[in-house]
């Protein structure tokens, strides 16, 4: 069953035991799994949900989401690969505290966040300037709680 009639997501694909089979072998082998969600993201922002599961399973830290279409969900994950072995080596990320250490030359932040009605951390993603003036940016902060 598709989610969407355009919907392209792996499970849609491949269906829901191969898509637990996937994800099983994929957090065994790296510790988590990046999941684009590629309709569906109504209930986020800029219609954008980029989500890790296994961080809280293999490190004891809460899963991360990035809701910003303007990066692909391959650049995304390759910044949660950043944090995830920021994370293998002790660091603990939280809210409201900037890090410079995720994106070479790039200040980012985090918020508290739900997806699907677990706790997450949102990486909030800043304009060239270091600001969150326009709409796409300003829209990070929103939508924090998936509730319908």
């Amino acid at each position: 069953m598709k989610h969407q009639k355009s919907c392209g997501c792996f499970a849609c694909e491949h269906g829901l035991e191969a898509f637990h089979k996937m994800k099983e072998e994929n957090l065994k082998k790296t510790g988590f799994i990046t999941i684009p969600y590629v309709s569906g993201c109504e209930k986020y922002p800029n219609n954008s949900n980029v989500v890790t599961e296994g961080f809280q399973e293999t490190w004891g830290h809460k899963d991360l989401q990035v809701c910003f279409p303007s990066l692909s969900w391959e650049r995304i994950h390759d910044i949660f690969w950043v944090i995830a072995n920021l994370v293998k080596d002790g660091n603990k990320f939280q809210a409201g505290k900037f890090y410079d250490n995720i994106i070479q030359n790039y200040e980012v932040q985090f918020v508290n966040a739900r997806q699907n009605g677990r706790d997450v951390l949102r990486l909030l993603i800043c304009d060239p300037n270091g600001k969150y003036d326009t709409p796409m940016y300003q829209a990070q902060f929103t939508m924090l709680d998936d509730k319908e």
